[in-house]
């Protein structure tokens, strides 16, 4: 791995093994920072159709169609 600063203590590291045993002695949790957890979550589409059809009903009903 390419040698990382230590948010903890500073020291520059060249393996996460030295690095994780830092965090541990320390009690630190480490997180990570995956882009994934930071998505908004995509409306399926069978509801978006579900919308669609309602709306439309509501339309037609009320004479605007």
């Amino acid at each position: 791995m390419a040698p990382v600063q230590s948010m903890l203590d500073g020291k520059v590291y060249d393996s996460k093994a030295a690095l994780r045993a830092t965090y541990r002695a320390a009690g630190v949790t480490e997180v990570g920072n995956d882009p994934a957890l930071q998505r908004r979550a995509r409306k399926p589409e069978s509801f978006r159709k579900d919308v669609r059809n309602s709306v439309e009903r509501a339309f037609a009903r009320a004479g605007f169609v």
